[in-house]
Order: C-alpha cells, then sequence, then structure tokens
C-alpha cells in the first residue's frame, strides 16, 4: 500500500544524498547527471573564464574576446529550446520580478543612448547590454540545468580546483617577468599598469593578477573559491578524506588570494566565513581553514617581503576605506547632474565595452567612472540605479530564505556558498563589477538560480500526494472509475492527509473473505414518519 500513497523522490532528489566517500573525480563526475550538454558547455565556459585574461593576451583574435561567452549561450539555447514559453526561463520569486524590471530600464535606456546629444555609436549601446543583462541570464540557466545537490557540489570542486591552478600560476608571476611584457606590447602595458603599490619602506610590489585581468578579479575569485571551501568543511555528509585535500588546496588558494593585494576580497572572504559561522557554529575544520589562511598570508609575506602585510595593514584606516567608495560616488554623482538624473544612456560610462575591438566602435567621448555603483548612475541614472539596487536586495532576499529553510542539512551547504556569492557581489558593487566581471558575475547568478531550484525540489518532495494524484490500479476503482480502497487494506494504512481529502459517500468497506470487491454502499433514507404526527415532528426528523 504503501507504493500506492506515498511520494517516490525524483531522480536526482536533493534529498537522496551522495556517499561521503565519493572521490574528487567522482565528484566531477556529478555535473553531468542531468542535462550533460549543457553542463558540459558550462564547464567550459568556466574553465575559459579562469584563464580569460591570460588567453585574450596570448591570442589576439575578435573571437577571443567572447570565448567565455560562447559556451554559455550554447547552454542558454539549449534550455530555452526546450521551454514552451520564455516565461518559465526563470524562477519564481522576487528577484525574478526586479529582473524583468530591469530589462525594461536597459531597453529603454539603450533607446535612450542613441537619441540623447550626448548619446552613443549603436555598437557601444549594444556592447552595454551584453555587460549589463548576460550575467544575470545565468540566473535562469542555473535553474534549470542544476537538479541535485551533487551538481551542485561538483561545481564547488570544479572552482576549488580551477582557483589552485591560477593561484600556483600566481606564486611563479615575478615583477620583471611583467615588465618584460610590458615592454613589448602596449596594450598589455595598458591593461597591467595599476598593478601594483608603494609599500612603507617605499618599494613597488607587483600585486598578482595571475591569468586574469586584473589582480581585483583575481583575488575576488580567489576569496569565493574559499568560501565554497568552508561551507564544504561544515558538511557532515563529505568525507574526511576529501576535507583533507581541501585544506591543502586551502593554502593554496590563500596564498594566491593574499598576494593579489585586493583589500576588498579579504574583507568580502572575512563576511563570507562569518555567515558560516553564524549558520554551522564554529566546526574544527573551520579553525583548521583559518589556520590554512594563516600560512597562506605568511608565505605572501615572504614571497614579496612584507609589503603585502603592509597593504593589508591600511584596512584598518577608515579613511583609506571611504576614499576607495568616494571615489566612485563622486564621479558617479557629477555625471548624474551633468545628464539631469536620467543618466546618459547604455555605453556612456564604456560598460561591457572590449578594449581589444575599441577600433570597430568609433571614437565617442565615454563618462569616465569606477565600479558598477558609479556606472549604473552615469548610464541608467536615478531610475536605473534604484532598479539595480533593487534587483541585488530582492536576489539576497530571495537566497536567505532559502538559507534559513536549510541551515542544518545538506541543501544549506549549498546556500551559504550561494548566498555567500551573492553578497559579494553586493559589497563588491560599489567599486567593482559583479555584472561583467569574469567568472565572478556569471557565478553570482548561476548558483543563485541552481539554489532555488534544489529549494523547490526540495518543497516538492517532502509534500504528501493529493487524492487524485494516487495511482490505483483498475481492479481497485468503482465502476463510476472512482478511487476506493482496495480490499484487505483498513483506514489506518492510507496516509491521515489523503483520508481527509477522500469523499464521505466512498467509505472504505469491511473485509471480504472472498477477493471480490463490492462498490460502496450509499446510505438508504430515513424511514418515513409515522402517521398522524405532525409537520413540527417532521421537519425536525429531517
Amino acid at each position: 500500500m504503501s507504493a500506492i500513497i506515498t511520494r517516490q523522490n525524483p531522480p536526482g532528489d536533493p534529498l537522496d544524498e551522495a556517499s561521503s566517500s565519493r572521490s574528487i573525480w567522482q565528484r566531477l563526475r556529478d555535473l553531468f547527471l542531468n542535462q550533460k550538454a549543457a553542463n558540459l558547455a558550462v564547464a567550459i565556459a568556466l574553465v575559459i573564464g579562469f584563464f580569460h585574461g591570460y588567453l585574450k593576451w596570448r591570442y589576439r583574435h575578435p573571437v577571443m574576446t567572447f570565448a567565455f561567452d560562447i559556451p554559455l549561450i550554447i547552454a542558454l539555447g539549449l534550455v530555452v529550446s526546450r521551454l514552451r514559453s520564455w516565461s518559465e526561463f526563470f524562477p519564481p520569486g522576487l528577484a525574478s520580478r526586479w529582473l524583468r524590471a530591469f530589462y525594461v530600464v536597459v531597453a529603454i535606456w539603450f533607446v535612450l543612448a542613441l537619441v540623447l546629444p550626448w548619446g552613443v555609436p549603436f555598437l557601444g549601446a549594444l556592447a552595454a547590454v551584453r555587460g549589463w543583462v548576460f550575467a544575470t541570464l545565468m540566473f535562469g540557466l542555473g535553474y534549470h540545468i542544476i537538479t541535485t545537490r551533487r551538481q551542485f557540489h561538483g561545481y564547488f570542486i570544479l572552482i576549488i580546483l580551477l582557483a589552485t591552478a591560477t593561484a600556483i600560476y600566481a606564486t611563479r608571476q615575478t615583477e620583471d617577468e611583467v615588465n618584460a611584457m610590458r615592454e613589448m606590447d602596449a596594450y598589455f602595458e595598458r591593461m597591467t599598469r595599476g598593478q601594483g603599490f608603494v609599500d612603507d619602506e617605499g618599494r613597488y610590489v607587483l600585486r598578482r593578477f595571475s591569468t586574469f585581468v586584473s589582480s581585483g578579479a583575481f583575488g575576488g575569485t580567489m576569496a569565493l573559491s574559499l568560501i565554497f571551501l568552508a561551507a564544504l568543511l561544515t558538511d557532515r555528509t563529505v568525507g574526511k578524506g576529501e576535507k583533507w585535500i581541501l585544506l591543502v588546496l586551502a593554502v593554496i588558494i590563500g596564498w594566491g588570494m593574499f598576494l593579489s593585494g585586493s583589500r576588498t576580497a579579504v574583507t568580502c572572504m572575512a563576511l563570507g566565513m562569518a555567515l558560516i559561522v553564524w549558520k554551522r557554529k564554529l566546526p574544527s575544520y573551520l579553525w583548521m581553514l583559518g589556520g590554512a589562511c594563516a600560512v597562506g598570508l605568511f608565505l605572501g609575506s615572504e614571497w614579496t617581503s612584507g609589503g603585502i602585510v603592509d597593504r593589508y595593514s591600511t584596512l584598518s584606516d577608515t579613511k583609506s576605506v571611504l576614499g576607495r567608495f568616494w571615489v566612485v560616488v563622486i564621479p558617479g554623482w557629477n555625471n548624474l547632474l551633468k545628464s539631469s538624473f536620467i543618466g546618459g544612456g547604455l555605453g556612456k560610462a564604456a560598460v561591457g565595452l572590449p578594449i581589444s575591438l575599441l577600433s570597430y566602435f568609433g571614437r565617442y567621448q565615454i563618462w569616465g567612472v569606477d565600479g558598477d555603483l558609479g556606472k549604473a548612475m552615469t548610464e541608467l541614472g536615478v531610475v536605473g540605479t534604484l532598479v539595480v539596487i533593487g534587483m541585488l536586495i530582492a536576489g539576497a532576499r530571495d537566497g536567505f530564505r532559502v538559507l534559513n529553510r536549510h541551515a542544518d542539512n545538506p541543501i544549506g551547504t549549498m546556500a551559504l556558498g550561494a548566498v555567500s556569492a551573492f553578497i559579494i557581489a553586493m559589497i563588491t558593487f560599489p567599486t567593482g563589477s559583479p555584472f561583467v566581471g569574469i567568472p565572478l558575475g556569471v557565478l553570482t547568478w548561476f548558483f543563485l538560480g541552481g539554489l532555488l531550484r534544489l529549494d523547490q525540489i526540495a518543497a516538492t518532495a517532502s509534500k504528501p500526494l493529493a487524492p487524485e494524484a494516487i495511482q490505483v490500479p483498475e481492479e481497485r476503482r468503482s465502476d463510476q472509475g472512482n478511487k476506493v480502497a482496495a480490499p484487505g487494506f483498513t483506514p489506518a494504512e492510507v496516509s491521515r492527509d489523503i483520508r481527509k481529502r477522500q469523499p464521505k459517500r466512498f467509505l472504505y468497506a469491511p473485509r471480504k473473505p472472498s477477493n471480490e470487491w463490492a462498490p460502496p454502499v450509499a446510505p438508504s433514507e430515513p424511514p418515513p414518519a409515522p402517521k398522524g404526527q405532525g409537520a413540527k415532528k417532521r421537519f425536525l426528523y429531517r
């Protein structure tokens, strides 16, 4: 009977946990449990994203500029081709509604960019559409192709391994090597001009950027990888062997993060760790992770003769931190005044503009500003900036709701990583580029969409089936096709939820000695009232 009335977990249900003895290789194979082609395309895009800066400098071709986008577009095409309508692409929730409003703003300001007197050429505005919109499309992509917790875990492992590889390259990157490349290549020199600082002793220290386009992007990606790693360390379903491997990798990733000299990355990592400790307390493995990061900081200090420590010591300088914020807000505010608060239109702040393809765009005036907050103020005006801020708040709200529902189970582990990634995007929004950053912009929205899908599947698996959804064999149906109880089963064997929904006229018949089933007998009519009694008596009886 239980096979009839209970819900079976669907294939790939997140409640069907994987064994803790799975190897790293098996974790990577879990990426392809469902929709193999689409997940393969996303995995290829992530590999390209971690080495995109190096590939663009090494191979100067217009196609290489969009090498990260092409596999993701293929994955999007595979997903959209299976949908009945575009409305099914985004998951239900507040973030999706704000995203639709954001797309309306982008469409309006795209037209404004072409008609305003200070506007930009068509290609410049089109590049800005890509910069603002493309990463947010990963929200729907993650929702459709991540359907199991094991897939989510596999993506975390893939990112951690890629982060380890790029961190190793960063430890081998030297100032002499970078200077030699700058002398040979003017484009490389222009792109890496600000990747360094002067320490307290007056020495120039190179901020390692590894295979990324900037040290900020490299450091932020390393911080996000460490947060994914920390979330896995708090998961009871992860075996001890895998946790020890992750701790070894944490030393290398932390080493690379500190070599980047990104103070924002260190701050984001600290906040992500605080969120994990808040939800999962402080297990012993997190203490070990703190020790691994301390070793990474020590190695970074040794590699830079103490220069990195001098840079991170400025985190306690409030004036320096606020100065990094005001250097974005003040130019953005000036651009708002210049455009009468409506913005300059898409492309005016060069969002998504590929520097390697400037010759194809023609010459036009750009209002220079840093950070996505300043760029939103410059291009989208007051209305667009408020919509972008509302979209980020809505995404964080949806993520936190899932995290609170699954704080103590394995889905909560994935939620810790996804929500922390979104928090990093919100923190770096004023001074960084969570929309166009590669691969941070994609990871931010991709994992949030996948998290909402896991929550939806878990909620569906935990709900009792309605009576009309029960599969009853033909011999257990009445002549009228209505579902009735089978012989040999008492009402106590049927779930309480289904019993309440059964119509009262379909009563459970007593057991029969034979195998034949008789349809339920309708209750008989009440006997007529005795003759000679008045209407009042008959009325009371009825």
